[in-house]
C-alpha cells in the first residue's frame, strides 16, 4: 500500500483538525519509501522500539507520542532524538504520529479507556481533553480503584490515589495521558471522581481542597491502550477498503502487515 493511502487513512481516523496548537502531529520522517509493507503501532518510540522495528523489518511506525516534539536546531548522533532520527532514516523507517488527534478522536484513547471502564452516557467535555460517563454501578472508592487496576489491567497498587470524603462515586472524568486540569471542568460537572495520569503535586492538592476524587493510573498505565485501539480501526478500514477491488493484483499490492510493538516502552519498573 502507498504511504499516501496509509496517510488517508490515519487521517479518517485521527483528523488533522483536531490537533493541539502546542502539538506535531502527523508524517515526522518520511524516507521516500511509498511501498509500505508493514507497519508498527507504538504508544512512544525508543531505542528498543527501533531495534524491533528494524529486526521486523517494518517500513511504518505509527506512534502515538511523537518523535519531534518541537522543531529541532539540529540532528547529531551526540543527541537522543537526532540519533534515533538518525537510525530510523538510515534503516528506511518512516515515522507518523497521532497524538491529541487520536486522543480527541471520536474513537480515540479517552472514549476507549472509557468503554474499557464500562462506563455509560460517554459524552465529550466541552473545551477540554477528556470525556465523562457513569459507572456500571455505584461503587465505593476502593472498588473504583480495584475496577480501574483490573479493567486497565495495571498491577495492584499501581495507582495513586487523592481520597474524598465521598462514599459513593458514580460520575467520572478522565482523560488519557496527563490531565490533571481536567479536574476543575469535573467537578463543576458533578463528577464525583477524575482518572488521568502524570498528576503535579498542585492539582491533586486542589483536588483534595475540592473534595475530589482522584486517580493517577500513569501516563503509561493510562495510554498503552494506543495500540490496540488504532491498530484495530486501521485494520478495519484498510480491510473493508480491500473488499471493494476486484483485481486481485490490486489487492495484492494494497495488503499490509500490521503488528503491535512487543518492546515495553514504560521507564518505570519498580
Amino acid at each position: 500500500m502507498e504511504l499516501h493511502e496509509i496517510i488517508k487513512i490515519l487521517e479518517r481516523i485521527a483528523p488533522p483538525e483536531l490537533a493541539e496548537p502546542w502539538d506535531n502531529n502527523g508524517l515526522q520522517i518520511d524516507v521516500g519509501n511509498n511501498d509500505i509493507k508493514k507497519i508498527m503501532f507504538t504508544m512512544e518510540i525508543n531505542e528498543e522500539i527501533i531495534d524491533e522495528a528494524i529486526e521486523k523489518e517494518a517500513d511504518l511506525i505509527i506512534t502515538h507520542h511523537p518523535l519531534i516534539f518541537v522543531k529541532p536546531a539540529y540532528i547529531r548522533m551526540d543527541d537522543i532524538t537526532g540519533n534515533r532520527i538518525i537510525k530510523l532514516i538510515k534503516s528506511g523507517i518512516s515515522v507518523y504520529a497521532a497524538h491529541t488527534t487520536f486522543d480527541k478522536a471520536p474513537l480515540g484513547n479517552n472514549y476507549y479507556m472509557a468503554k474499557l471502564l464500562l462506563l455509560d452516557n460517554i459524552e465529550d467535555v466541552e473545551g477540554e481533553v477528556g470525556v465523562t460517563g457513569y459507572l456500571p454501578w455505584e461503587m465505593g472508592l476502593h472498588e473504583v480503584i480495584s475496577h480501574i487496576e483490573e479493567c486497565l489491567e495495571l498491577p495492584k497498587g499501581y495507582v495513586r490515589v487523592v481520597e474524598t470524603d465521598n462514599l459513593i462515586m458514580n460520575k467520572v472524568a478522565l482523560c488519557t495521558g496527563a490531565g490533571g486540569d481536567l479536574i476543575y471542568a469535573a467537578k463543576k460537572l458533578g463528577c464525583d471522581i477524575v482518572v488521568t495520569g502524570d498528576v503535579k503535586l498542585n492539582i491533586a492538592q486542589d483536588a483534595k481542597a475540592m473534595n475530589l476524587a482522584l486517580v493517577d493510573a500513569g501516563h503509561y498505565g493510562t495510554e498503552k491502550i494506543f495500540s490496540e485501539n488504532i491498530k484495530k480501526q486501521f485494520d478495519e478500514i484498510m480491510d473493508d477498503n480491500i473488499d471493494k477491488i476486484q483485481d486481485s493484483n490490486d489487492v495484492d499490492e494494497r495488503k499490509v502487515e500490521t503488528f503491535i510493538a512487543d518492546s515495553n516502552t514504560n521507564p518505570f519498573n519498580l
